[in-house]
């Protein structure tokens, strides 16, 4: 598909050669393309006249439909396949954790001995910084499960 990308660095050859029917997109950065992805998935918000699609977007993995690529960051991936509502409900999601970590931290003399919890909210911080470079847990189940697993313990730990 001519919309796929791949980058010149150091550890990769130069593919002009190779590949001279120009399927590809060069991006000469240390992103893996992602940030090249990131451009196009603004761009195809923007350029976009279709107000039902940008509002609810355009389905679950809309970014392999559109950019024939995973879009390898939450935010981004919920743009395009939820549209802006989407985006607003991530969000709020996201607020929704970094207040549970910020109750938790408050309380944290309270927990200092509590091995579960302590590796909960590590792997919740873990989780939410991998979806960043990452779709995580909207596309892989594996995430979701345990993101969901550590959520529910922090959420069911009484606070005083």
């Amino acid at each position: 598909p001519k919309s796929r990308i791949l980058t010149l660095t150091p550890n990769n050859p130069d593919y002009s050669k190779k590949y001279k029917d120009n399927q590809f997109v060069l991006v000469s950065e240390y992103s893996s393309g992602r940030l090249e992805l990131w451009k196009k998935t603004l761009n195809l918000f923007i350029n976009k006249n279709n107000y039902k699609n940008i509002f609810l977007g355009f389905g679950s993995s809309a970014d392999r439909l559109f950019l024939k690529e995973t879009v390898s960051n939450a935010l981004f991936y919920s743009l395009i396949s939820g549209g802006y509502l989407g985006l607003i409900f991530l969000i709020l999601f996201y607020l929704y954790i970094l207040s549970k970590i910020y109750n938790f931290l408050i309380h944290y003399k309270q927990y200092s001995k509590d091995i579960i919890s302590i590796s909960s909210i590590t792997i919740i911080i873990f989780i939410m910084l991998r979806s960043l470079v990452e779709s995580s847990f909207l596309v892989f189940g594996s995430d979701s499960i345990i993101l969901f697993i550590c959520l529910f313990y922090i959420n069911n730990k009484k606070l005083s």
